[in-house]
């Protein structure tokens, strides 16, 4: 990263595999979270937290934001929708919670890079449509 917050060591690629129904809160540093069960599933990002050089010099580590990919792996999104909530605070481009619907669908993730609402933009992806098309 550079001198004033030093060297940051962290997994290129923190996978998270469900195979099982239920809630499950993301950590920060969570970057791909496959689905494979045919049960609902619920899954919170973690807080969407502008980049804050202060929060880098007291918190190490903890201001890099990077894109969180969410896919059904599994191919049960149609018959079993993941929901896809953020905690209070934050918003999906205004909404509480997004559903990935479609088999095999999947969205990515991102927060502000700098500054800015503690927003996650979706991106779509394979599979998915965007509201209204």
């Amino acid at each position: 990263m550079g001198p004033s917050i030093g060297w940051l060591f962290m997994p290129v690629f923190a996978n998270l595999s469900i195979t099982a129904g239920g809630t499950y809160a993301l950590a920060k540093g969570t970057t791909y979270v496959s689905v494979n069960v045919a049960a609902p599933v619920t899954v919170t990002l973690p807080p969407a937290m502008p980049v804050s050089f202060v929060a880098a010099i007291a918190n190490p580590g903890h201001h890099i934001n990077q894109p969180i990919t969410i896919a059904d792996v599994g191919g049960f999104a149609q018959a079993w929708p993941i929901t896809i909530n953020c905690v209070a605070g934050d918003s999906i481009m205004g909404l509480s919670q997004i559903q990935i619907t479609v088999n095999y669908g999947g969205r990515v993730f991102s927060s502000p890079a700098e500054g800015g609402p503690r927003v996650w933009c979706p991106i779509q992806i394979r599979g998915e449509r965007s509201e209204g098309a």
